[in-house]
């Protein structure tokens, strides 16, 4: 474990540092791209470790050498302890003190990293309990033209379900929740009463292309990840970056959809000012929340260069996210152990009992031998003289 965390660390930073670096030479790319960028290097940071565990670290072009003591957990096999061993050679015995004390912190590594992650998957748990308590007293919404439109959103999204509407007095923003046939979009209830038909029109598209995307997948499993590898700080600028590229698709989209990015722009702002404090630690798909970049999406939606880029085809960000795993592979590098420099004469030691042994045998053998000739001989001179 000790082993593929270190080598897990090298990678992701490695893999993330340098899509951090590329993103920010080039801010203007698409947000699909930028997606594509990012969920590669996350992928590559858990496979390309997970891929060397299971081959031979020689298969890398290159190395790094770490002390045997810090995998000796990874590389230890139990020994049963002999107190007259130890007596007879006491640097075997610290070399097996230092090997404890070595795994013992390792032990304490992983304890420490299981208890803050289990911690934090708590604090998603309550976050997600949390939102259906709020979301308790939610109603359906009745109003037939508004029904109507949505169903217009999903046959154009070709969406396999309609999604259930619903409307919510403990909300600020609107939210796409559920999978499969229990997906659901639930709005604030002043969106009924506040905006005109084609800005309800925006939030029902834009919150349609969350479910397009399947987003309650994506952001169940960032923050799965985020949880778990919280040490990572790249992972955090990554899930910041996946959450704006994420909202900027699906604005683009419903910009699309009603033929008018600045009334989506519009909505946008005028959600942005019903956010209360609740909706900031949201664990699903929102419209708009604190740190949602909303400027940036505004910019976008009403720039006509941003506008006029075209997306690339999904089927290419997929190709390309799977050619660059592939061929990075090889090139991650190999965490491996330099061998100890008195690994002979530790040997030797340890085969020092067992040489003793032989030696005390061989010399028990010799007086036994010696001490029946000399028998003999007494023997023999003993008849002689009673012969005289």
């Amino acid at each position: 474990m000790i082993t593929w965390l270190l080598a897990f660390l090298l990678h992701s930073t490695l893999w993330c540092g340098f899509a951090w670096i590329v993103l920010r030479l080039r801010p203007t790319l698409h947000p699909r791209i930028r997606e594509a960028i990012w969920y590669t290097a996350i992928a590559a940071s858990l496979l390309t470790p997970t891929a060397q565990l299971l081959t031979s670290n020689q298969s890398s072009l290159w190395q790094i050498r770490l002390p045997e003591s810090i995998l000796a957990q990874s590389q230890h096999t139990e020994r049963e302890s002999n107190e007259q061993n130890a007596s007879l050679n006491p640097l075997i015995t610290a070399s097996d003190n230092e090997e404890r004390t070595y795994i013992y912190q390792s032990q304490i590594i992983n304890y420490a990293w299981f208890a803050i992650a289990g911690l934090l998957l708590l604090r998603y748990t309550i976050n997600v309990t949390s939102l259906n308590t709020r979301l308790r007293k939610r109603k359906s919404v009745t109003n037939i033209n508004t029904k109507q439109k949505l169903t217009e959103l999903s046959d154009k999204a070709q969406l396999s379900n309609i999604p259930r509407l619903t409307t919510s007095q403990s909300l600020g923003s609107p939210i796409a929740i559920g999978l499969g046939k229990n997906t659901e979009i639930c709005i604030p209830n002043r969106a009924l009463l506040e905006l005109d038909d084609q800005q309800i029109d925006a939030i029902l598209a834009h919150e349609i292309a969350h479910h397009i995307r399947r987003d309650t997948i994506r952001l169940f499993t960032l923050n799965l990840i985020r949880s778990i590898f919280f040490f990572q700080p790249l992972f955090h600028i990554a899930s910041r970056d996946l959450h704006l590229a994420a909202e900027q698709q699906c604005d683009e989209w419903a910009a699309t959809q009603i033929n008018d990015p600045i009334t989506m722009a519009s909505c946008l702002t005028e959600v942005a000012t019903w956010i209360i404090p609740k909706d900031k630690h949201i664990p699903v798909a929102c419209m708009a929340r604190r740190h949602s970049g909303l400027r940036s999406r505004v910019e976008r939606l009403i720039s006509p260069a941003a506008s006029s880029k075209q997306a690339p085809a999904k089927r290419y960000c997929l190709l390309f996210s799977i050619l660059i795993i592939l061929s990075i592979t090889s090139f991650a590098p190999a965490i491996s152990m330099i061998e100890a420099e008195h690994s002979d004469d530790m040997d030797s030691l340890r085969n020092a009992p067992t040489l003793r042994s032989e030696h005390s045998n061989e010399y028990s053998e010799h007086q036994e031998t010696t001490y029946n000739e000399h028998e003999r001989r007494e023997n023999s001179n003993s008849i002689g003289n009673e012969h005289r």
